[in-house]
């Protein structure tokens, strides 16, 4: 029932019962004050009762949209940061696969590449703030393929000249297959987390 129904039907029911007791009963001014002043005294209290509890519960979704609020930007920027570590991993690969050993050697002691730093930062990410069990698996798996691949980056940026021309193909072709583990978890990572809210 809506709420101005149950108001119209109190305020009928208090006018029939005030009609009946004056009618039955022979109260004095006195008395009527008395039976008003206690009747309004309930209904202040339950009022009071009642604003309460509003105020509780309006304070308890409040707290429930700021917490998800937050979870749902934290789980934003971590998929930001999954995705530039997708970003950087494929520039890597694309640079091992496509550049003369010498020019990607060149290209290493510049530092163009943030391959590293873009590990470091998801190795950054508490597991437990990644979200629920499924994606802490996906979001591991990417941690421990992009840590795979930023050592090759390492091992080959440490090569001389003549050892990174005979190792340039096996990188390449490590940090292939590598790209596409972690597309896959990323992706898989990103689906989980999307489902959450």
């Amino acid at each position: 029932m809506q709420r101005w129904l149950w108001g119209y039907v109190v305020a009928v029911v208090a006018v029939g019962l005030i009609t009946v007791v004056e009618n039955v009963l022979d109260l004095s001014k006195g008395d009527w004050a008395a039976w008003v002043q206690a009747i309004g005294s309930i209904g202040a209290i339950v009022g009071a009762f009642e604003v309460g509890r509003r105020q509780m519960e309006s304070g308890r979704r409040h707290a429930f949209e700021m917490d998800r609020l937050e979870r749902t930007r934290k789980i934003a920027a971590i998929v930001a940061v999954v995705h530039h570590a997708v970003s950087q991993a494929k520039a890597t690969e694309e640079g091992f696969r496509t550049m003369p050993t010498d020019v990607l050697r060149n290209i290493l002691d510049r530092g163009l590449y943030s391959l590293v730093e873009a590990t470091d930062a998801l190795f950054n990410i508490p597991l437990h703030e990644v979200g629920p069990g499924a994606a802490v698996v996906q979001f591991a798996q990417l941690q421990v393929t992009m840590k795979r691949m930023s050592m090759i980056f390492r091992r080959f940026g440490k090569l001389d000249r003549d050892a990174a021309l005979i190792d340039h193909m096996n990188c390449s072709h490590e940090l292939t297959g590598a790209v596409g583990i972690a597309e896959n978890a990323a992706n898989q990572f990103t689906q989980i987390v999307n489902r959450i809210d």
